[in-house]
């Protein structure tokens, strides 16, 4: 038999909301990011499809699969400056 304490109960309702605050706010900060990194994403294929229409499915992916937002960032600025999308597939391959 358990006998607990209103101390006991108010200790672990505290806990739980303590829990569920912490939760909701880095659930949040990892919406933003999230969100963050999609939007640099669409930002460079918007600016390779405004500037050669057509891009290639493994372009499409490669760039869809990069994580740092910094690199997107630099992939959005060759995407305006480059001459031909080889010269970009070429830099987003690294080669």
């Amino acid at each position: 038999m358990t006998i607990e304490s209103p101390v006991y109960e108010w200790l672990t309702r505290e806990a739980a909301e303590e829990g569920h605050k912490k939760g909701l706010t880095e659930g949040i900060k990892e919406g933003k990011q999230e969100g963050a990194l999609q939007e640099a994403q669409e930002t460079v294929i918007d600016n390779l499809k405004i500037r050669f229409k057509k891009i290639p499915q493994t372009v499409l992916k490669t760039i869809k699969m990069e994580k740092d937002i910094a690199q997107l960032r630099a992939l959005r600025k060759r995407a305006l400056t480059v001459q031909s999308l080889e010269e970009f597939k070429t830099i987003l391959m690294g080669e």
